[in-house]
């Protein structure tokens, strides 16, 4: 069930200490045929920064938060999940440590369902990971 003027499918979000784990989600998650949108890859130097941002969470349908001490502290985060959270777009926590949102993302986090990848290998929690935004967009894969 694609929906109607969304170019992506999925807007991924992380602090940039966690841009490894972002980039590889990305890669696998493309592999699988799901178009993703991230950050550090997809920004176009000279172009407007936050305006990119709240462009590219509006054109999504689905939000993957990887979840961890640094997501916690990113006010760029914070944001980017409320944006989120306002625009009605699906949320979907990926928790990479054991660590619960502080108070400003868990107003937005503590209704969501999480996929948990505690255990220090994320990876192997990308199929799913992949199998969830797949639902959540109306697909199988």
């Amino acid at each position: 069930m694609d929906t109607p003027g969304k170019k992506h499918d999925i807007f991924i979000c992380s602090a940039k200490e966690d841009n490894g784990i972002a980039l590889a989600m990305c890669k696998f998650l493309e592999a699988q045929g799901l178009a993703c949108w991230i950050a550090s890859r997809d920004i176009q130097a000279g172009k407007d920064y936050a305006r990119s941002i709240i462009d590219a969470i509006q054109s999504s349908s689905v939000l993957v938060v990887v979840l961890s001490e640094h997501a916690n502290l990113s006010n760029h985060v914070r944001i980017e999940v409320e944006r989120a959270f306002t625009h009605n777009i699906n949320i979907l926590p990926f928790r990479v440590q054991d660590v619960q949102p502080q108070q400003s993302l868990e107003y937005f986090l503590s209704s969501y369902h999480w996929l948990d990848a505690i255990d220090g290998r994320p990876a192997d929690h990308f199929d799913a990971l992949s199998r969830n935004c797949a639902a959540l967009l109306g697909r199988e894969l």
